[in-house]
């Protein structure tokens, strides 16, 4: 008897439970009627038209500033350095007075100068002695030629006149040669341009061959860059060359590699253009090829997939995701083909992360355009 009145109990309350659950439920779904349907607003995203272009694909190396004018003047006699006349970096013109010597050997500047003095004071007087052998030979000739002087005598003043005048010769040459030793006292320089370094200071003793500075053409810079030979295949002597805003073309390139086996082309800058220091190391950016005719599109707008790659286009307000292949990458702007894409249309433009919550049929709102300048 006492089981069957706890089975009764049991089944009563489990009654009780089932019917207030009941209750409950239509309680809340009555309240759920009452609440208002949440509203689903379109995605707001950024697009960007593809069109058509062209894409310059580039490389970057460092490059080193160098000359086509550098000259290192060398001392051409033994001497001791009197003075510099400039400090490097200063501007010089063609013949300007770069570093004196005096000579410790076979005389010093003042003994050359001296030498030079009597020299030319010795030809002075020669050249009156000519002058009067000449007046004394005419008349002898003159003479001879009327029979009123023998042939020998004739001869004795034609061979005084021939003395003298190689005396004279001689001292020119003499007087030439000591002219050449006094001008190597004086090292000048071969053009209008810097100077780049001196090697000796004041009061140093050099020796013929001894380079005493160094000077620079003016205007006459050139960036010399290595590169792989694989990118050396791909450019030729007008190839664009970039470095910042100065815009080069190659102007020659080496027939022979470094030794660690790399390219080397050269480009010139204009005449006074290049704003660099000799030796300085500069970034520069070579355009290797164009790819012409190709879909623009920023790579904001791209989603890579495997080996190819993704766009989102925007057509009546809903996603269109379509496949493409990725031809090059370049400053923000990807070259790609697809035969789906037609000109004019927008796709999306996002961090990748956003794009992979893109799906086929997904309703947008299309609210600003892309940044145009990425295009450019």
């Amino acid at each position: 008897m006492k089981r069957v009145i706890k089975i009764i109990v049991f089944l009563v309350i489990a009654a009780l439970v089932v019917m207030g659950g009941r209750k409950l439920v239509l309680k809340r779904r009555a309240e759920l009627r009452k609440e208002k349907a949440v509203v689903h607003y379109p995605l707001p995203v950024r697009v960007a038209k593809v069109e058509r272009g062209t894409l310059y694909r580039t490389a970057r190396y460092l490059g080193k500033i160098d000359s086509n004018g550098v000259m290192t003047l060398k001392a051409r006699l033994s001497g001791q350095v009197v003075k510099r006349f400039f400090r490097e970096g200063d501007r010089v013109k063609k013949g300007d007075l770069l570093v004196g010597l005096g000579r410790k050997k076979n005389g010093t500047v003042r003994d050359l100068k001296a030498q030079l003095s009597v020299l030319k004071a010795k030809i002075a007087a020669l050249e009156i002695q000519r002058k009067n052998l000449a007046e004394i030979f005419k008349r002898d000739t003159l003479l001879y030629k009327n029979g009123a002087i023998s042939k020998e005598a004739w001869q004795l003043s034609q061979n005084k006149l021939a003395v003298v005048t190689g005396q004279i010769d001689a001292l020119r040459q003499e007087m030439a040669q000591v002219g050449t030793k006094l001008s190597y006292t004086r090292i000048v320089s071969p053009y209008d341009g810097v100077i780049a370094q001196y090697f000796v200071n004041a009061g140093d003793v050099v020796f013929p061959g001894q380079p005493v500075c160094k000077v620079i053409r003016q205007g006459s810079f050139k960036v010399k860059v290595d590169v792989t030979p694989e990118d050396l295949s791909r450019i030729a002597v007008g190839t664009p060359v970039f470095v910042k805003e100065n815009r080069l073309r190659v102007s020659r390139i080496y027939p022979a590699t470094t030794p660690s086996s790399l390219g080397i082309f050269e480009a010139d800058f204009p005449a006074g253009t290049c704003p660099y220091r000799l030796g300085e190391i500069i970034p520069v950016k070579i355009q290797l090829e164009a790819l012409r005719d190709a879909w623009l599109v920023p790579v904001d707008a791209l989603l890579h997939a495997g080996d190819g790659a993704l766009v989102f286009g925007v057509m009546e307000g809903k996603i269109v995701p379509i496949q493409v292949k990725i031809l090059a990458l370049e400053g923000g702007r990807a070259a790609i083909a697809s035969q789906e894409l037609k000109a004019g249309t927008p796709l999306v433009c996002a961090h990748e992360s956003r794009l992979m919550t893109l799906h086929k049929g997904q309703s947008v709102k299309i609210v600003g355009t892309y940044v145009r300048e990425v295009l450019r």
